[in-house]
């Protein structure tokens, strides 16, 4: 083999040797990415529902904010603001504030023919996350999302302490399925008054026993 046909020769070599490493070097990552960052509920921002300013609309749920109308029927409803609201007259009603945004509550009670816990948790400033265990041993496991009622404006309802035989004021919430009613009727907090509450479940499922108001002990904070 001659020198011109030898240098030909390593040229293809060369050639076929640098198109394998090419195909086998590993693609570089792109800059730009297709997938968005998740997107965080604005804040400070301000809507308009039914003549009403609802600052940070997100930290109230679609249920509640859809009884505005109805609550403006009874309260002369201007704004929605920092868990209160407020009247056209500068009125002021705080809505209930029993737990922390990472808090879980526990509350517990018992009588001659029920034990009862429930387990809280926030889920918006109007709504509360609940699980329900109650019989023998916890047989019996409910759970789900409770949503304060609007009709706290008109003035609360009461329920006795089966320790002390007072009466305490409550916030009431509930919860609907196909088959069941629950509800979840808690007190206010403060440095004289505990946390107490009751529930009451209507349930045509086999699997859930129903509660009446009567049955169920006064649940404490735990």
């Amino acid at each position: 083999m001659n020198l011109e046909s030898t240098s030909i020769f390593l040229v293809f070599i060369i050639s076929i040797l640098l198109g394998c490493s090419a195909q086998n070097a590993p693609a570089k990552e792109s800059t730009s990415k297709s997938i968005s960052a998740p997107i965080a509920p604005p804040t400070n921002s301000v809507t308009q529902i039914e003549g009403v300013e609802v600052f940070n609309p997100f930290e109230y749920d679609t249920a509640f904010l859809n009884q505005i109308s109805k609550i403006k029927q009874f309260f002369p409803l201007a704004t929605i603001k920092d868990g209160q609201l407020k009247g056209s007259g500068g009125e002021l009603v705080a809505l209930p504030d029993i737990i922390g945004s990472e808090q879980e509550l526990l509350l517990m009670g018992k009588n001659d023919s029920l034990r009862v816990k429930l387990y809280l948790k926030k889920a918006s400033r109007t709504a509360l996350s609940y699980q329900l265990r109650y019989g023998e041993a916890d047989r019996y496991t409910h759970g789900g999302i409770a949503f304060l009622s609007p009709y706290f404006i008109l003035g609360m309802e009461s329920d006795e302490d089966d320790k002390s035989g007072e009466k305490y004021f409550t916030y009431d919430y509930g919860s609907q399925g196909p088959d069941f009613e629950m509800y979840i009727r808690h007190s206010e907090i403060s440095n004289e008054e505990p946390l107490r509450a009751k529930v009451m479940l209507y349930s045509e499922n086999s699997q859930f026993p129903s509660i009446s108001l009567d049955d169920c002990p006064t649940l404490r904070a735990q």
